[in-house]
């Protein structure tokens, strides 16, 4: 959306990830009772992408989606947390960075921005039979050998991060106490 609104001639943009709570996304020792999950609403571009996986996975797609705790606590019973686009384009949502903040390794269509890296933070997925195939990848192998990449960064998605960005680009200093 930044290049986008950039070129529509606006100039000054606020565009930072929302942040992720450590405290309330973590890995938790449970078993893990899917090969995957999705969180999010059903649009015919989902279902296209999930159809696959409906038929030949134990797949838990949470249409109305779960926040909080809720969404945690499935995030950490599944084997592979996936990430599709309410439409096919590129966005970035932040259930990728609540999956690794839980420890999950994350199959998505390609985020936009460069916040995380495609292969290494994250699997690429374009098509059902991709999404299939790096399910049925991870599915095998007990969820607690899965170690998030040495490389992904999540400190850009603290509150404290944001608040420290919004300041630098307003050209104001934050209170320490209104980072809590």
């Amino acid at each position: 959306s930044h290049d986008f609104l950039r070129r529509l001639g606006f100039s000054r943009l606020l565009c930072h990830p929302l942040p992720v709570s450590s405290a309330l996304f973590y890995p938790q020792n449970v078993p893990c009772e899917f090969d995957a999950c999705f969180l999010g609403r059903s649009t015919p571009h989902r279902e296209h992408l999930l159809g696959l996986l409906k038929c030949r996975t134990s797949l838990v797609h949470v249409a109305h989606g779960l926040v909080d705790e809720q969404a945690r606590e499935m995030m950490n019973r599944s084997r592979v947390v996936l990430n599709l686009h309410c439409e096919p384009y590129p966005n970035f949502e932040t259930r990728v960075v609540q999956a690794l903040r839980c420890g999950r390794p994350v199959v998505s269509e390609p985020l936009s921005g460069r916040l995380l890296t495609p292969g290494v933070d994250y699997e690429v997925a374009r098509t059902p039979e991709d999404f299939l195939a790096a399910v049925q990848a991870v599915t095998p192998q007990p969820a607690s050998t899965h170690q998030p990449s040495s490389g992904v960064d999540l400190t850009d998605f603290s509150l404290a991060s944001l608040l420290a960005c919004i300041a630098t680009e307003l050209e104001c200093q934050v209170d320490a106490a209104s980072r809590n």
